[in-house]
């Protein structure tokens, strides 16, 4: 019994409301003082407890006197309050996420950046996979040319139906292009600039306000993630020089 009135809490009941509904179900229909008795609930609080369970729909109460007490079928009594549960949580997290979203950006002007290191190439695919599911349009820059596999590996983490731009400091080799070709349909551009190095080899930039930056794809591979929530669509100086007169 104890695991049930446990479970039954989880769903919203006081632990004296669990047990005298448990007891409701166990005597089928009883009166406030075969109810106190049976749960152990004292009777001086049985009457509000019982009054509680009608309320949140566990129970019904006939009109006579004394008033007679009976359980709402299991199966139909846990559903509703699922539903309330879930009624109840959805509307405090959308509370909770404006309320919070609007301190988290309150301080107008000042950029809140976060970055995270990318140890290893796992990690490194992980996250580009964990973002581009998340994004609508993607900018990748090759600032070196990619390795066959190591684009084959990229488009595996990238969904279709993604807005992907490619831009390569220099023209990649014809089996990459291939690549591109039967992998991302035509309305993708692929565009090819010529341009300087820089210290990392790709870069990959998610709805213009989140940042990979992959380095040693030609050896050991690492990475940077930088995240910049404070508005849809801005980036600091360090990338929207660099990264904005290509879009």
């Amino acid at each position: 019994m104890e695991k049930i009135v446990h479970a039954l809490r989880k769903l919203g009941l006081t632990e004296y409301e669990a047990r005298v509904y448990t007891s409701l179900v166990q005597l089928g229909v009883a009166t406030a003082k075969d109810a106190s008795q049976h749960s152990g609930v004292p009777y001086s609080t049985i009457h509000h407890v019982l009054s509680s369970l009608e309320s949140k729909g566990w129970i019904d109460a006939s009109q006579t006197r004394p008033a007679r007490y009976s359980p709402r079928p299991p199966g139909e009594a846990v559903r509703r309050a699922l539903e309330q549960r879930e009624k109840e949580l959805q509307n405090t997290a959308t509370y909770l996420e404006g309320e919070l979203e609007a301190m988290y950006n309150r301080e107008i002007g000042v950029e809140r950046r976060h970055y995270w290191f990318l140890k290893d190439e796992q990690t490194v695919f992980e996250k580009i996979r964990d973002r581009a599911v998340q994004s609508k349009e993607i900018l990748v820059v090759f600032r070196l040319p990619p390795s066959t596999e190591f684009i084959d590996k990229l488009r595996r983490r990238i969904p279709e139906g993604k807005n992907v731009y490619f831009v390569f400091y220099t023209e990649p080799a014809e089996d990459v292009k291939n690549i591109l070709r039967e992998f991302f349909p035509e309305s993708h551009a692929v565009i090819f600039k010529e341009k300087g190095g820089g210290e990392s080899e790709a870069i990959l930039l998610f709805d213009r306000r989140e940042v990979i930056e992959v380095h040693g794809y030609l050896g050991v591979v690492s990475g940077v993630w930088v995240c910049f929530p404070k508005a849809e669509g801005e980036l600091s100086e360090a990338y929207a020089s660099h990264i904005k007169p290509l879009w």
